[in-house]
């Protein structure tokens, strides 16, 4: 097989690039052959290499030469040896002296003498070498000297006698050995996706799949992670809120992948460094997410003094009250008769309150037991802060953070299914509505229903009715922040499910203006109202729903929706 490799310089664009023809089984020995001709060693290691559809590109950052690598017809003629460099032409020899009079120097040398022979002529004795000349050097000479020429030693005090560019470039490429780059493995875009912040959503949002050979090992993979965020982050430049997902896989595919990815990167900028994780790993799933275990180590904490309060009941002390009552001395009260039992000495700490007759009858045990649950649960109360409100952009980074998933799904029903399971985490709901659209009969089927006293799974309702026209019409969410004074509310199909709507969202799932179906939430669980926040979440996830219905396909079999439905109700 022949190759045809073409190089090029980074730093002249102008010059010609030199094209060579040489035979290999595959693309990287021809590569590796052709630079041996050139007189250039060493491994492909620090290269960047992208794989295009004509060929491949290989860029070596340390000569700043591009390679470019494609293949050859089988007569193509093979060329082993590059061109010669063009000579460069002789330097002007110095016409002879046409008479006795020579011209004077451009550069005057540091000494010259001219001993006449005879009357009739005169002869030039040429200046001696700088090294043999017993003049001092001149100020000037020193601090003026070219780079090239080499400094007489005792000129300058410590200074070596060496050239000074070539010094700079030995310790230049000694540095860059010391620390070579890691091996960036051939690769190829399988797709892209780029979402610059908005008005609604604040994010700068890049999502890049790679494609390598089948055998790739983790680490390879991590270091093309890597490799590829560092260049993404040097083109972003200085964009607020930046969100990168990657993924590496071993195999191309077109809809849902066959395997998981080798590896796969997300990056919060907010957050501090990337979390790169291993899915074909048993246990590595969330396990690098740095802060996951956080609010369960905060909730553990919460729950650890209550249970640990009953135990020390007996010594714990009294509130603060009881505490500054002062104490009737009792010291010149005569002893009852049973004053020798030991037990009621022997909790001098614990004194009682000056208006309790009976200090020495403990309290019942449903007191002690009321007192000690009080006790712990005011101490789990101050142990955990109350919930702090989200802001609308805090809320729309963690969906698109969480959304990127969808893209590993295999079914509308499996998105659908996700879908309702980050609405009930971000907008916690007593009711959650998802309805596929029907274009043959122009209706929107219910798919999925969480909340509602009269299961409605695949019921039916016109695309032209009421709030789901306007919503599917207006392209984005519609709000009812009071649902019993709008009449919009009044619809049938909640009445049916045996709902008393209080607050509403109805959202289209739409992608290129093509309705793919419809998402509801109805009273919030908090008991408020939704607003801002709910509007732009839920246009946001019926977007990215939409757009996966317009790749995989939408679901309308009754027996695959009913058999989703129960297994999510059991």
């Amino acid at each position: 097989m022949r190759w045809f490799v073409e190089i090029s310089s980074l730093g002249a664009p102008s010059d010609p690039p030199v094209k060579l023809c040489v035979e290999a089984s595959q693309w990287q020995p021809a590569l590796q052959k052709v630079r041996a001709l050139r007189g250039e060693e060493g491994p492909l290691g620090h290269f960047s290499i992208e794989v295009l559809d004509e060929g491949y590109r290989a860029v070596d950052p340390m000569t700043r030469q591009r390679y470019f690598v494609r293949k050859a017809p089988d007569d193509a003629p093979i060329v082993t040896s590059p061109p010669a460099a063009t000579p460069a032409p002789p330097a002007a020899k110095p016409e002879p002296i046409a008479d006795d009079k020579p011209e004077p120097p451009k550069v005057r040398p540091p000494m010259q003498t001219s001993p006449f022979g005879s009357a009739g002529g005169a002869e030039l004795t040429p200046p001696p070498p700088p090294s043999q000349s017993k003049l001092p050097p001149k100020k000037a000479t020193v601090q003026g000297m070219p780079a090239v020429i080499p400094v007489r030693k005792g000129t300058v005090p410590g200074m070596a006698a060496v050239n000074v560019p070539a010094a700079v470039q030995a310790a230049k490429q000694a540095k860059a050995a010391a620390s070579p780059a890691p091996a960036v493995v051939a690769h190829k875009v399988l797709s892209s996706r780029e979402e610059n912040a908005t008005s609604s959503s604040p994010l700068t949002y890049r999502e890049f799949v790679y494609v390598v050979a089948e055998g790739t090992s983790e680490d390879t993979a991590k270091t093309l992670l890597l490799d590829r965020l560092d260049n993404l982050t040097k083109s972003l430049g200085n964009a607020q809120h930046k969100l990168v997902q990657m993924a590496v896989f071993d195999h191309a595919y077109q809809g849902s992948p066959q395997r998981k990815p080798i590896a796969t990167l997300a990056w919060k900028e907010w957050r501090g460094d990337p979390v790169v994780v291993f899915p074909n790993r048993p246990d590595e799933p969330g396990k690098d997410e740095p802060g996951k275990d956080e609010p369960a180590k905060e909730a553990a904490a919460a729950k650890e003094p209550a249970k640990a309060a009953p135990a020390k009941s007996p010594s714990t002390p009294p509130p603060p009250k009881v505490v500054a009552t002062p104490v009737p001395p009792r010291a010149s009260t005569p002893a009852p008769p049973r004053a020798s039992v030991p037990a009621p000495a022997a909790k001098p700490s614990v004194p009682p309150a000056a208006a309790t007759p009976k200090t020495s009858t403990p309290p019942p045990a449903s007191v002690t037991s009321a007192t000690n649950k009080g006790s712990s649960s005011s101490v789990a109360k101050a142990s955990v802060p109350p919930p702090r409100v989200k802001t609308a952009d805090e809320v729309m980074a963690e969906l698109s953070g969480s959304i990127t998933d969808l893209g590993f799904l295999s079914s509308a029903l499996d998105a659908a299914d996700f879908i309702v399971g980050l609405v009930k985490e971000k907008f916690p709901s007593e009711t959650i509505l998802v309805w596929f659209h029907d274009p043959d009969k122009r209706e929107l089927v219910l798919i999925r229903q969480t909340g509602g006293t009269v299961d409605q799974h695949l019921s039916r309702m016109a695309d032209k009715t009421g709030l789901a026209h306007a919503a599917l019409r207006s392209q984005r969410a519609i709000v009812i922040p009071d649902a019993t004074r709008d009449p919009r509310a009044n619809e049938a199909r909640w009445k049916t499910m045996g709902l008393e709507p209080k607050s509403v969202v109805v959202a289209p799932v739409m992608h290129s203006g093509k309705p793919y179906g419809l998402l509801e939430i109805l009273n919030p669980k908090s008991g408020g109202r939704y607003g801002t926040v709910e509007n732009n979440g839920l246009t946001y996830l019926g977007q990215q729903l939409g757009e996966f219905i317009a790749n995989n396909g939408t679901i309308l079999d009754s027996d695959r929706i009913l058999a989703g439905a129960k297994r999510i109700a059991s």
